[in-house]
């Protein structure tokens, strides 16, 4: 069996279509959480429409900004990191995800790939830290 995802969410995507899938798609967002997502297509941390619905999740709670509290650089550099992190933690489970279906030749469990993520950190932790 090989391993498979639909590629409609996983296909990379140039930034004008992201940025009119922000348009049309999350027109009920707030313009901040909009502004912040586009920030992210524009620094290339989301790449696929996956990718752009985690960013989502991730500050969605900017929706209830209010809005006599200002808005700052470091407010926004928070964001993005946030954005940034929780897309590298999602590219990683979908590689440990393919790795572990490739070796079995069946869909792992979440808590196998789980597992699995942590035994690599582990073991690339140990590897810089012997070759120090």
């Amino acid at each position: 069996m090989t391993y498979r995802k639909n590629t409609y969410y996983t296909q990379e995507l140039d930034k004008d279509t992201l940025n009119s899938m922000i348009t049309v798609s999350f027109s009920r967002e707030s313009d901040l959480t909009q502004s912040v997502l586009r920030w992210a297509v524009r620094e290339d941390m989301i790449k696929t429409r996956y990718e752009l619905d985690i960013a989502l999740e991730t500050v969605s709670d900017l929706n209830d900004w209010p809005e006599g509290e200002g808005y700052g650089s470091s407010d926004r550099a928070g964001d993005l990191r946030s954005i940034q992190d929780a897309v590298e933690r999602s590219r990683r489970y979908i590689k440990a995800e393919k790795e572990l279906w490739i070796v079995n030749d069946k869909e792992p469990l979440v808590g196998n790939v789980l597992a699995y993520m942590n035994m690599m950190d582990k073991i690339k932790a140990g590897l810089t830290e012997g070759g120090q």
